[in-house]
């Protein structure tokens, strides 16, 4: 039996169909090589490894910048919830306000058409009633603000942990 060699003899050039040179990013020892001359290789696939103490170096400094950043996200998450429970106290208080000008409100009307009290007192009754409620209101806006920039620096906090990630 011979080879195909044996039997024929061509001339000519031989071209790589598909052919890639592969840079690293980083400058370092080549450690292995995983791959052979001539195989193919898919993407993302690990061809080589360089020791490169730059990169380790910086993938330390970037693991401290991800454990700093992940405290400070969980600091914020804890002085939003401590937020939170002031809040409830303040809307409490706010609607025991109101509560407490409706009730004063029907006890100055009562005493008004009873004769005991002053249209005076019954349209400052009035008057702190509204005032209570307007208090509410605008502190119900404050909040909705409030928990749209706290929904906006949650956004960001998890954006600068993720970018530390990808890096």
């Amino acid at each position: 039996r011979k080879t195909i060699q044996d039997i024929l003899e061509i001339s000519g050039v031989v071209t790589v169909r598909y052919q890639t040179n592969i840079l690293a990013a980083e400058s370092g020892i080549l450690e292995s090589v995983l791959v052979s001359e001539g195989d193919w290789v898919e993407e993302n696939q690990i061809v080589a490894v360089i020791e490169a103490e730059n990169l380790e170096n910086a993938l330390a400094s970037l693991q401290q910048q991800l454990t700093t950043q992940t405290r400070n996200y969980d600091r914020f998450l804890l002085l939003h919830q401590q937020t939170l429970l002031g809040v409830s106290q303040q809307r409490q208080s706010l609607l025991a306000a109101v509560t407490d000008a409706e009730e004063q409100l029907a006890s100055e009307s009562r005493l008004y058409r009873l004769g005991s009290a002053t249209l005076q007192s019954r349209e400052s009754a009035e008057e702190q009633l509204a005032d209570a409620e307007a208090a509410l209101v605008y502190f119900d806006q404050e909040q909705l603000i409030t928990v749209q920039l706290f929904e906006l620096d949650n956004l960001d906090y998890l954006d600068a942990l993720q970018t530390i990630r990808d890096t």
